[in-house]
């Protein structure tokens, strides 16, 4: 009884100690498989960018518009590969929220494949795709800000970096010529 009054409390440890004894452990790692599908936006994003300035093929350096434009093809190419699962996602995350007690569910919301089967069944190319203008819109602003700033902050840090790097070469190289 002692050890487990400090885990009925609402902070993080007693939120998770309550879903263990009500629903168990494997209720700590619900919705994982459909986030880990969702881990490919990221990583199309990335690729698509670095690609992007790979073929760009100017200076080493990236202008904020460059990167402004590069970011916002690179999540518009990685929102629209991944858009599906993030309504399989939605959906499944629906039905388990307003499930009320009931013990089954149906078969096409048992999964991310089951649901996107589904999808594509009910509404064909455009079920899967259904609002996704609205992210792109939300996304892809979001990314292409992100990389503007990116690139620019990562210019004064180099750049900073470059002139430490020459004042203590030259302090070093004027230590070395005193001391002979």
């Amino acid at each position: 009884r002692r050890c487990t009054q400090g885990l009925s409390g609402t902070g993080v440890f007693g939120t998770v100690f309550r879903m263990w004894v009500a629903e168990g452990p494997a209720a700590l790692w619900r919705g994982l498989g459909s986030s880990l599908w969702l881990v490919t936006n990221p990583v199309i994003q990335f690729f698509a960018y670095d690609l992007l300035k790979a073929v760009r093929l100017k200076s080493a350096d990236v202008s904020a518009v460059d990167a402004f434009v590069m970011g916002a093809v690179a999540k518009a190419l990685a929102t629209v590969a991944t858009f599906p699962l993030q309504v399989a996602q939605s959906r499944l995350r629906a039905v388990r929220e307003h499930r009320d007690g009931q013990a089954s569910v149906p078969p096409e919301l048992r999964g991310m494949v089951p649901c996107l089967r589904h999808a594509f069944r009910k509404g064909g190319v455009m079920g899967l795709y259904s609002g996704l203008w609205p992210k792109l819109v939300q996304t892809v602003t979001q990314a292409a800000f992100m990389f503007a700033f990116y690139e620019k902050i990562h210019w004064v840090i180099r750049r900073a970096t470059r002139k430490s790097l020459r004042r203590t070469w030259r302090r070093g190289a004027l230590k070395t010529v005193q001391q002979v």
